[in-house]
């Protein structure tokens, strides 16, 4: 699958800065991270690391990824 195909993964790393309000110089900016479609400033890593395994040969097509709960980490 081509990842800029698909709206919701082109949707990682697109976030939107947000100007901050403060009477100070110089101005400031923030990465609004949480707007990510799974709410972490981990999805863009996530997808590089999948994208990565991908163009190795080392996820292959109906391979199921899974994350461990931390617990059990």
């Amino acid at each position: 699958m081509n990842r800029k195909d698909s709206s919701l993964l082109s949707c990682i790393g697109n976030t939107p800065l947000a100007k901050l309000n403060f009477p100070i110089k110089p101005t400031l900016f923030a990465k609004l991270e949480y707007l990510n479609p799974g709410g972490s400033i981990k999805d863009r890593a996530a997808l590089f690391m999948i994208e990565e395994a991908e163009k190795k040969s080392l996820l292959l097509p109906g391979l199921q990824l899974s994350r461990l709960p931390p617990a059990i980490r």
